[in-house]
This record gives structure tokens, sequence and C-alpha cells, in this order.
């Protein structure tokens, strides 16, 4: 609101007094900031004293007569002390008085003069206004305001001496000229016409951005704004300072585009209520410091210029650089890790991060924001320092689906870095289904029908990398005649990597899935397969797998170091299946399985292998990935189907069991269902 708000904010009434009478006391609210206005009827030839109060220094406004009729007397008074009254000495004569209060602080006044009417005519007075500012009239002796634009009589009144005052105001809906007419009320009587124009002063405005006590980055420059708070006019300019907590003001100057030490006031034209505010430069403001600053609005019409806002306060700092670490392409795991590095201002630390999970199209749609734009998994605000998060098997992504990842962190302060991202797409295969059977068949006690099923479970044992080679070499090692191993992308049978092996020199190259200790674990006398799939880069050889069996120390079993598979040719233009089967020796705890190349020609012969797997029992399943073998924590469901298998429903009482691998799950069925699935 501006400074002169649209209200009454206190009246004595009307108080008619006396000849002779002592000091006179008119009671109002006396709010400080507010404007009292003594508005006194007085026998011609008589002059009151200037009211004397504590809540205020009164100015003599309008002193008009024309030593006929009473003579009119306006004061007014900015309201600073804590007094509620006003007083003044007595006249000598019978007099008419009345304090009236306005909300807000005067910013300057007018007298129109006076004008005199006889019983034959009507008075008129003149005044030149600004749109918004408050018009005061008082008039005195027998007469009656007739026409003004748009006032509100506030008191008309009338005593024994003959003489009456009516006050009125209104508040000018344009810039201009404006004429107030009254009319006598008796043949007889004089009427003096007095003017006080009061001009709003705007508030100060409202500061919005920089948010108070925020973190800025200032690289660039920083943008202030505030809303102004002129009552009825556009703002006509505006001033802006800033300083350094603890420092001197500097104002900025828009025509020069720098800071100086005297107060600007910088052209504009802003609509009541409307958005203002400068851009000042990285060069008038820096890293590291605190920084108060505020702005001011100057009305466009009446030139008034308002008073500053309360500072609001913002810390220069550089924000936090962050940089996602990429994901590959194409990844195998719906848990993939996501991590970052920072570069934070300096002194800070990260103070917390988030990480949000968008499939493609969710970040595609219009109008998409990160962080703000519906998503698939949102971390929310952690409170951490760490630079990576694990996505949670609860949030687990969809397999065949593109995701964009977006991370965003903040240091000390809090100030937050940019959203940055990282992309990928999910491929993997699940767990290998189990070997079902089932049979029908009755009690042999109450001959009650019944389904008997049954479901082996046979996970690929090595882990996720050594299955695949999509993430890495795993435990892959070279062991003779063989350069180390590497990923490459020019061969693949699953996914996009395949494993090279390549030889030292001429002659049969080896390499396997780590050793000793680092293979995997076996059980003695337990049959297990080994299957990989192998292809050669320029020339054919024979191609062995081999599983080399190890004791619990590490050392090669002493009853059967390896066993060997049949001899394969490899090809250059498919892949080749090689396998090895065998039961492990009663000394082996470990089982390593290996690549053998025969008679390479030369140095530098590539092959590549791919889809490796170990698995319990002598006859080798399809190849599955890896990484899903537990040994104690397999849980079998069997499930029943109505309809041909459209659909799977539970069966009455569950049938779920927790076998170890290689174990076989069965289930009794008395309710004959005419299908069972064992989904594991």
């Amino acid at each position: 609101m501006a400074a002169i708000a649209l209200v009454q904010a206190g009246d004595s009434g009307a108080t008619a007094i006396a000849s002779g009478s002592p000091a006179t006391v008119l009671p109002v609210n006396a709010t400080p900031g507010n404007t009292v206005i003594v508005v006194m009827t007085v026998p011609a030839g008589y002059y009151p004293s200037v009211p004397t109060s504590s809540m205020g220094t009164f100015t003599e406004i309008v002193n008009e007569g024309n030593g006929v009729s009473p003579n009119l007397f306006i004061y007014a008074c900015t309201v600073t002390g804590a007094g509620r009254t006003v007083t003044w000495s007595s006249i000598g004569q019978p007099y008419y008085a009345q304090a009236t209060e306005w909300s807000g602080t005067i910013a300057s006044v007018a007298s129109a003069g006076y004008t005199t009417v006889t019983s034959t005519g009507p008075g008129l007075d003149f005044i030149a206004a600004s749109t918004g500012s408050v018009v005061i009239v008082a008039v005195a002796s027998q007469v009656a305001l007739t026409s003004g634009p748009g006032y509100t009589d506030y008191d008309t009144g009338g005593f024994t001496f003959a003489k009456n005052q009516d006050v009125a105001w209104y508040i000018a809906p344009t810039t201009g000229t404006f004429s107030f007419t009254w009319t006598t009320v008796s043949s007889a009587t004089w009427g003096t016409c007095g003017v006080v124009l009061v001009s709003p002063i705007p508030s100060a405005p409202t500061l919005v951005s920089p948010a108070n006590a925020s973190y800025q980055d200032v690289a660039s420059g920083l943008t202030f704004s505030g809303i102004d708070n002129t009552l009825y006019n556009a703002q006509g300019a505006y001033a802006m300072r800033i300083k350094v907590s603890g420092g001197s003001y500097q104002y900025w100057n828009a025509t020069t585009g720098a800071l100086q030490s005297g107060i600007v006031w910088n052209t504009d034209s802003v609509p009541v209520g409307g958005t203002f505010g400068p851009t000042l430069p990285n060069t008038a403001i820096s890293d590291g410091h605190t920084y108060n600053w505020s702005l001011a609005s100057q009305d466009s019409s009446s030139g008034q210029q308002g008073p500053f806002a309360t500072d609001s306060t913002f810390f220069a700092q550089a924000p936090p650089v962050l940089s996602v670490t990429a994901l590959a392409s194409i990844i195998s795991t719906p848990i993939p890790i996501i991590r970052w590095t920072e570069t934070l201002a300096a002194g800070t630390s990260q103070v917390n991060y988030r990480v949000v999970y968008y499939t493609a199209a969710q970040a595609t749609i219009a109008g998409f924001a990160p962080g703000i734009s519906p998503s698939t998994y949102d971390t929310g605000t952690v409170t951490s320092g760490s630079l990576s998060f694990a996505t949670p098997s609860g949030a687990q992504l969809a397999n065949g689906s593109e995701y964009v990842i977006y991370v965003q962190i903040n240091e000390t302060g809090p100030q937050p870095s940019a959203w940055e991202s990282t992309s990928t797409t999910i491929i993997f295969d699940g767990p290998a289904p189990p070997t079902l059977a089932v049979t029908a068949g009755n009690d042999s006690v109450t001959n009650a029908p019944f389904v008997f099923g049954s479901a082996l479970f046979n996970f690929n044992q090595v882990t996720e990398v050594d299955s695949s080679f999509e993430t890495g070499v795993g435990s892959a090692i070279a062991i003779t005649n063989c350069w180390p191993v590497a990923v490459v992308t020019i061969r693949a049978l699953d996914g996009l990597q395949s494993l090279r092996i390549e030889s030292m020199a001429a002659g049969a190259i080896v390499a396997g899935l780590g050793t000793g200790l680092a293979a995997y674990l076996v059980v003695p006398g337990g049959a297990y397969s080994a299957i990989s799939w192998i292809q050669a880069y320029t020339a054919a050889r024979a191609c062995t797998l081999i599983i080399a069996w190890y004791q619990a120390g590490g050392a090669a079993s002493a009853v059967k170091a390896t066993s060997s598979g049949t001899a394969e040719t490899d090809s250059t233009t498919g892949w080749t299946l090689i396998t090895c089967s065998d039961h492990a020796p009663s000394d082996a705890a470990y089982a390593q399985i290996r690549w053998s190349v025969a008679a390479t020609g030369a140095a530098n012969e590539i092959h590549f292998v791919d889809d490796v797997g170990l698995f319990s029992g002598l006859i080798p399943p399809p190849w599955t990935l890896g990484g899903f073998y537990d040994d104690d924590n397999v849980t079998a469901e069997f499930q029943g189907s109505d309809d041909g298998g459209v659909t799977w429903f539970d069966l009455r009482f569950g049938a779920t069991a927790t076998i170890n691998d290689a174990q076989t799950a069965t289930c009794l069925d008395y309710e004959s269902p005419p299908v069972l699935e064992a989904p594991g």
C-alpha cells in the first residue's frame, strides 16, 4: 500500500467552543506516521494560535477570510510522538473546531485560496491534483458543498453563533484541475473555502529476488527484482542500493552501468503492482561476500519518492559443477550404480544429492523438467557426501527399456548444481527357467486324484560379468602363450561384447576364469557341466573346454587336476559351442573354466569367447546369464492355470519351497488344476 491509505483513522467530531474558554483538547488516535488535520472557523478579525501537541508539530496550511465572514484555518501534523491530543489557546470569541486523522504521511499541501459567496450565487474553487492524491476540503460559514469529484462528506453542523463548517475529502481519479461548488444556507452569510492536497508517497517495494539469505551464482551477473507498491500511478523511477555487509551502500546507475556512492533514481515505467529491478554485472559483485540490497519506488505523477524496503541479503558463491559418469549405452543389470564427480566452491562440501530416474518416454514429453516432471524413481533429497548411488532392488529397471538418469547435488549453503544426466538401455537375461515335470495319479489310500509336479532349478553358477563380458573381463586371465585378455565389441554372441584371447607366439594358447581360490565353488563328487561359445578371427583351430579342479587350499586336485571336453573346430563366420562335463574329484573345492586353442600359426592370432556357464549335472542346459546363483536361497513356487496358461493363480494353501540350486522342488495338488507352472 502507498503511504497515504484511503481511510479516515480518527475524528474528534465537531466541537463548539464558547467565548473566552481555556485551552481546548480534541482527542484523536494519534498513530505514528499518520496525518492529523485540524479545521477551525473563527469570527472575522480573530486569529487563533497554531495548535500544539506532543504527537508532533503542526503547520498552518490555510488562513483565509474576507473580514466579514468567519475566517477558516487549517493545520496539519505528521504524527511522530506518543501524544493523543491537540490544544490551542483561547481567542476570546466562540469558534468551531474539528480534528481528523488520516492513515498516512502528508507529502505536500496546496491551498486554493478562498472564495466568498452571497445569497445570490454559488461559490466556486479549483485545485490541481495528481492521480491518487487525497484532497481535503473545508468550508466555513453557513454553506453546503454541492459538487466535487467524488467527495465524501464527513461532518456538518452549526451552533448558536450561527457559524458552521463542512469537511469533505476525495481521491483524485486522474491528474488535472477540479472544481468545488457550494451554496449558502442563509441570505446574509458569506462562505470561505480552503483545500489541502496530500500526494501519495509510494510504499517500499516488496523484494522478490534474490531470495533473502540465499546463495547466488554471480559469475554472469545477478538480476534483482521487486514488486512496485505505488497506489494509483505507475512507477516512474526506481533506486537500488547494495553493500557488502558491514560496508557502505552504493547505488546503481542504469545510465553508466555501474555503482556509485550517491543515490540515483533510474527512469522506468512500471504499472502498479508490476515487477522491476536491474541486472548487475559480475564486476559489481564477487564471490565470498554477504550482500545487503534493497529497492525504492518513485511515483510517476506526483514525483514522490518512497522509502527503501528493509534490506534483503544473499551470499555470493560459485555453484557446484557436477559431472555424471556415463553408463554404457547398453547394460545388463537392472540395478546400476550411478556415480559422479564434482567441483565445489572453496571451503564448501557436498551436503546432499538427489537422483531421479526417467524412462526415455518420460524424458521427452513436452515441457520436461528434471526434478519436476513425473519420474520412474526418485531418491528425494539424501543428506550425504557420497559420490555414488546404488539403485535399490525395489526400484530395479525394466528389461528392454531405455532410461535417462538425472543427478543434482547441493554444496554448503545449500547451493544447487545444474541437473546432469546419463542414459542407458537395460538388456539382461533373467534366471534360467526350471525343468518342470507334471504327472497325474491317485492317492494310494483314498484314491483321490492328484497332480504331481516337480521342478529342477539349475542356475548358471558364474558371475554376470564372467558369463557375458558385457561390463569387463571379470575374472578372466591369460594362462599359457596368451597376451592379457581384453573385451572387444567387434564380435559378440550375446549383448555387445566378447572376450578376446590372443597368442603371443605360434602354438597352443590357454586362458581361463580365475584360478585356485578365485575359481568357482564346487561340491566333491558333484556333477558339473561347463559351456562356452568360441569364434576364430582369421584362422579356425581345434578348441577344447577344460575344467581345472582345485583343493580348498588352492592347490590343484591331487585326484584329478583337469577334465577336458571334446575338441571342436571353431569358425571365422559363426560361433561354435564347446562343453565339458564331469564329476568333481573327491578333493575338489573349486573349479576353473579354461579355453584351449591348439596349434595357433603365429603370434597375435585372435579368438573370441562369449556366453560362458557352469551348471550342475552332466547334461549341459542352454546358456543363461550368470549372477543369479545362490546355493542356499532358491525359492520355488507352483501355480495353476485353468485357461491353457493364459492366466495363473496361486494354489489354495500356497506351494512354495526354499531349496538349494540343483535340488528338485515337488508339489502334490489334490484339486487337480489342469496345468502347473513353477516360475521360480
